[in-house]
């Protein structure tokens, strides 16, 4: 149960660093 939550805690890091990254590009553009 801890080893799918830390798995889940890193792709919702993954995700919300795909976010800014893409909200950086916009604002690069």
């Amino acid at each position: 149960a801890f080893l799918d939550f830390r798995c889940s805690v890193v792709e919702r890091r993954a995700k919300f660093r795909l976010a800014q990254a893409q909200e950086r590009e916009h604002v690069i553009e």
